[in-house]
């Protein structure tokens, strides 16, 4: 990667590698040297602990940011390479226009107290998802309505005027619950639509259990912004709008889905640059 720039995950499964090894700046040794135990959160290694640095899904992650002011070439030591091994794994990262951003330091030898603190602080914001998503779903069902979708029909689950912002929302499935008729008809069937500012084109266009990372079965989980809580499933993503915001359900499948779903939508009258609207897009492969 040539910089300037930062890698702000990576992930794998199946990788049989002994080492990770990190070199900033075009260094002929690597500044981090460390075992797959000790840059994903098994071993007390800091600031590479959970929930930054763990497993989940039957993957490893780390999503301790690493910058570079130049470059990064991360390499691996194999355990062993053989043709049948199926190595998965990514690395994101997010390359700096160095005219407009600069990065002052690629990744310190040694972390300074206020690193240090950010990542504590980060630790505590992860591991108090729970509560946030459950106070969050509590406030929009507090004045939650109840619907009938039927095959080929779609509903309103959120309408806003004027300029705000639809800080989160919360939909329960009623029925069906349990059972194969939900991976089929809800989470892939029911599909989730936002627009903005009265525009025709959806700004939001996805299937209702991919955008909540349940795209074939229910599996309760928690994060920073979404979330599926004892089967209601909860949004935190601020969705902007400058002059009004439409969340839809549309049944595109053959069985009708009862709902039960609330907002939480605040009002915007402070002067100054309107933010950005939220996008999101879906897209299959057959092969």
């Amino acid at each position: 990667m040539k910089g300037p720039g930062y890698v702000s995950r990576i992930w794998y499964a199946s990788f049989k590698a002994k080492r990770w090894l990190f070199f900033f700046d075009g260094e002929s040794a690597p500044r981090l040297d460390l075992t797959p135990d000790e840059l994903f959160g098994k071993a007390d290694h800091f600031p590479f602990v959970p929930p930054l640095a763990g497993r989940s899904s039957g993957g490893k992650y780390c999503l301790v940011p690493m910058p570079f002011k130049e470059s990064l070439r991360v390499e691996v030591e194999p355990e062993a390479v053989n043709p049948s091994d199926r190595n998965y794994f990514h690395i994101n990262y997010t390359l700096l226009d160095g005219e407009r951003v600069t990065v002052s330091e690629s990744w310190p030898s040694e972390l300074t107290p206020d690193m240090s603190n950010a990542v504590v602080r980060a630790n505590q914001a992860f591991e108090n998802t729970d509560r946030q998503l459950s106070d969050a779903r509590d406030a929009c069902l507090a004045s939650a309505a109840t619907a009938t979708v039927a095959p080929g029909e779609e509903i309103d689950i959120v309408v806003a005027h004027g300029v705000g912002c639809i800080d989160a929302f919360a939909v329960r499935v009623e029925s069906p619950i349990g059972g194969e008729l939900v991976g089929q008809e809800v989470l892939r069937k029911l599909r989730l639509l936002g627009h903005w500012d009265g525009a025709k084109r959806p700004s939001i266009d996805v299937p209702f259990g991919d955008f909540f990372c349940n795209p074939f079965y229910p599996r309760w989980f928690s994060s920073y912004w979404l979330g599926n809580m004892d089967g209601c499933y909860v949004s935190r993503m601020p969705m902007p709008f400058r002059k009004g915001g439409t969340l839809r359900v549309r049944n595109t499948g053959r069985q009708a889905v009862t709902l039960r779903f609330g907002a939480k939508v605040s009002s915007d009258t402070s002067p100054g640059e309107p933010r950005r609207l939220f996008h999101g897009k879906w897209a299959a492969s057959s092969t």
